[in-house]
């Protein structure tokens, strides 16, 4: 037997199904082409990207430092600097599901998806000491999407406007404020 990868979805599938169990896609009358490509020879790297991270707090934190060994506070600022933020980047798709199994176990929302940017690549130790039985080798912290939009550091809520506030003496400043939960911060601090 076989991985081979599915002409419609790109991930591993046995050469011996019937259909592709993640897509459907038949792969049963693809048996003798030569459009299959072996997964061997598959060289993607693939990101984790954890969605609605403002639900999980702690959870996540915990989480990430604990595969990735970055201490608390370094887990936390990636998380909490960037709305939808890369914890992962650089794996080969059989170590991105993985990982996503373990966040979504706990409850935590991951998606995996293609990573052209990387050049390093990331390992998982699957049987290394700790609570999950996973670590992540030669890791790297991944290059966040440039976020172009403002979000509440409080509720993460992409709900937010910039006022003005007038000061005393006629001076103005600008004021960013949560439409959600009412979070007001200066411009430029979080």
């Amino acid at each position: 037997m076989a991985l081979i990868k599915c002409p419609e979805c790109k991930r591993e599938v046995s050469d011996k199904a019937e259909v592709c169990i993640h897509c459907g896609y038949p792969i049963a009358k693809l048996r003798g082409c030569n459009d299959i490509i072996l997964d061997s020879t598959d060289s993607s790297k693939y990101k984790i990207r954890v969605t609605d991270v403002h639900e999980y707090g702690n959870r996540a934190v915990a989480l990430v430092g604990i595969i990735t060994r970055l201490n608390t506070m370094e887990a936390s600022k990636l998380i909490e600097k960037n709305y939808s933020p890369i914890i992962l980047a650089g794996l080969n798709m059989k170590d991105a599901e993985v990982i996503k199994e373990i966040f979504e176990t706990r409850g935590i929302s991951v998606v995996i998806e293609p990573d052209n940017e990387s050049t390093q690549s990331t390992t998982l130790n699957l049987n290394a000491e700790g609570k999950l039985g996973v670590r992540a080798i030669n890791y790297f912290v991944p290059k966040q999407d440039e976020n172009d939009f403002l979000f509440c550091p409080r509720c993460r809520s992409k709900l937010v406007e910039t006022v003005t506030i007038s000061a005393t003496q006629g001076f103005v400043k600008p004021v960013n404020i949560c439409k959600k939960c009412g979070h007001k911060w200066n411009i430029g601090k979080r």
